[in-house]
């Protein structure tokens, strides 16, 4: 049997990230006239309206947590609206003679279900003064990201393509985000970590968003040079840094909002100035050569980048003076070195991709609230060489008595500890640190995983299966799209890396009628571990809620085990 082409694997790729995304993709752009025939110019739009509910009421041990839960947890109750968001995403393209030209999207949004008050525990009024709640309203970024009305530019660069002799050249310059390798589900162990800024909000407030409007543009120089039929160098430079955006504090799947102060948590009141972060820098690069091995009919490619966290470590606990005393911020480590090599291929009848990387300076999972002495500019928590890895398959099923095609997605992850090459304040949440603080979170007798403690290894799962059924009625096709990402094994030692039994699972019913409508409903929920103290869970840190009620200690998405929610979102693309 000839074995399917590698266009026929990206096909594949493309099928099932729609049903992890929960759409079909976009309509064609509209060409807009011109009297030029060397000019080209295209607009596409996408309108879209989320409604969102809470379908499930509140755990006491998750929102008697003072500290970090109760704000987020107390915002809506059972069936309340968390969303109810129209978006507007637009994208314009210019080309000349197919040899230049320049692009520029924006986005803007607004919802109703929030306004500019947040919420707290009824009761909690005076036990907690550093609660935003207190006093009353979201600070100015909740507003604007999650009310509105409001909006942003996200790409806008310029392109050249042209030649080098006899050879093929493209490049960009301007805000754009590039993504290299063969992850699909999330870049946590691929190649393309921290490549671009992940809009971790605009994926969580508005289900069935796009790959390309939550990879966040940043400025910087990308291209590719196809010097031989098989053979290419791509390589980037970036001229700006931005971290992750995630979820902001008060808001359904956020932490507790706190103003200038935060919580870390050695006693109640117990409570430390915010100060302003360590960023990362500006002039992250890389290099990826990719080729055609005929042989084995296989994409190989090598990368080598450099670059700083776009992930932040735990609250950091340090001193500084003058005036003195200790205060809090968050650091993004820097001088991050990957090398990596990554391979996809067509087997019988399986698209298959994989990847396999090395991080020096990576940062490594840091205890929230360490004491870092008096390095008030230079710490950036604990750093290490890790390995990472991943492989993929995706399968189309052919038409059978029960659907008329459908495709498989599985994704399996994998990271470990190289060693530990910086930890002067013995940050490192693991039961190898010989320090005092980790070693009574994590040492022998204590329970690892519910102190979301890093263990020497760690695995990570992906399953996405979508049935598709065509024509159910002329123009209109159906999808059950059905998603499940969960840690296997371990808690990764490499920060922001997954933790063991956390993840999330969403069930998408996609109605498609002609492209340009599409309506989804969903319900999506989020799994990890979570168990009252005291109740055989020997030797776990827990948090403190104020009047002595009781708190569950939680892992990952535990934090959010009683949040799940059900969907309905409209997407007009035109």
């Amino acid at each position: 049997m000839k074995k399917p082409s590698i266009k026929f694997r990206l096909t594949l790729v493309a099928v099932a990230v729609a049903g992890l995304l929960g759409f079909a993709g976009t309509a064609s752009a509209f060409d807009i006239p011109s009297d030029n025939p060397d000019i080209r110019m295209a607009m596409d739009n996408i309108l879209r309206y989320n409604a969102a509910w809470r379908v499930k009421d509140r755990d006491p041990g998750l929102a008697n947590n003072l500290e970090a839960q109760d704000e987020s947890d107390f915002l809506f109750n059972k069936n309340d609206m968390i969303n109810n968001r129209i978006e507007l995403y637009s994208e314009f393209d210019f080309k000349f003679q197919e040899r230049m030209g320049f692009r520029i999207s924006a986005q803007a949004w607004y919802d109703a279900a929030y306004d500019s008050h947040s919420k707290a525990r009824p009761d909690a009024i005076g036990q907690n003064p550093a609660n935003q709640s207190i006093k009353g309203t979201f600070n100015n970024e909740t507003k604007r990201y999650y009310h509105g009305p409001s909006g942003e530019f996200l790409d806008h660069f310029v392109w050249w393509k042209g030649k080098i002799g006899d050879t093929d050249i493209v490049a960009r310059f301007g805000r754009h985000a590039v993504i290299w390798g063969e992850g699909v589900v999330g870049n946590a162990q691929a190649v393309s970590y921290a490549q671009a800024p992940s809009d971790g909000r605009k994926s969580l407030s508005s289900p069935g968003a796009g790959a390309k409007e939550t990879a966040l543009p940043i400025n910087q120089t990308t291209g590719t040079w196809q010097f031989r039929d098989n053979m290419s160098l791509s390589w980037q430079y970036t001229f700006e840094w931005n971290p992750n955006r995630f979820s902001l504090g008060g808001t359904y799947l956020g932490p507790d909002a706190f103003s200038d102060t935060v919580v870390l948590a050695p006693a109640p009141g117990f409570r430390f100035p915010r100060v302003d972060p360590v960023k990362g820098d500006k002039g992250a690069y890389g290099l990826m050569y990719k080729w055609h091995e005929p042989w084995l009919g296989t994409d190989v490619g090598v990368v080598y980048r450099k670059f700083s966290d776009t992930n932040p470590l735990a609250a950091q606990r340090f001193a500084v003076a003058p005036p003195g005393g200790n205060n809090v911020r968050y650091v993004f480590a820097k001088d991050i070195t990957l090398w990596g090599l990554t391979f996809n291929n067509t087997i019988y009848d399986v698209a298959v991709g994989g990847e396999i990387s090395h991080r020096h300076n990576m940062a490594l999972l840091s205890r929230s609230g360490a004491a870092n002495g008096g390095l008030a500019t230079d710490f950036e928590g604990p750093k290490g060489d890790t390995w990472h890895a991943l492989v993929n398959g995706t399968f189309l099923f052919n038409k059978t008595a029960i659907w008329d095609n459908a495709s498989l997605l599985t994704e399996l992850t994998y990271t470990s500890l190289d060693k530990v090459t910086k930890d002067p304040f013995n940050a490192f949440k693991s039961r190898s640190t010989a320090g005092a603080g980790s070693a009574a979170t994590c040492g022998i007798g204590k329970d690892e995983i519910f102190n979301s403690c890093a263990t020497h290894e760690a695995y990570n799962l992906a399953l996405v299966f979508t049935p598709t059924w065509l024509q159910v009625y002329p123009g209109l096709d159906l999808s059950l799209g059905n998603t499940y990402v969960v840690g296997l094994k371990g808690n990764a030692p490499a920060n922001g890396g997954g933790n063991e039994g956390s993840g999330q699972y969403k069930i998408n019913l996609g109605l498609d009628y002609h492209v340009k409508h599409r309506l989804d409903l969903a319900y999506t929920a989020f799994v990890g571990k979570r168990r009252y103290i005291g109740a055989g869970l020997s030797g776990v840190t827990a948090p403190t809620a104020s009047g002595g009620l009781p708190v569950k200690a939680t892992v990952g998405g535990g934090t959010f085990a009683d949040r799940d929610y059900a969907s309905l979102v409209y997407t007009y693309n035109f």
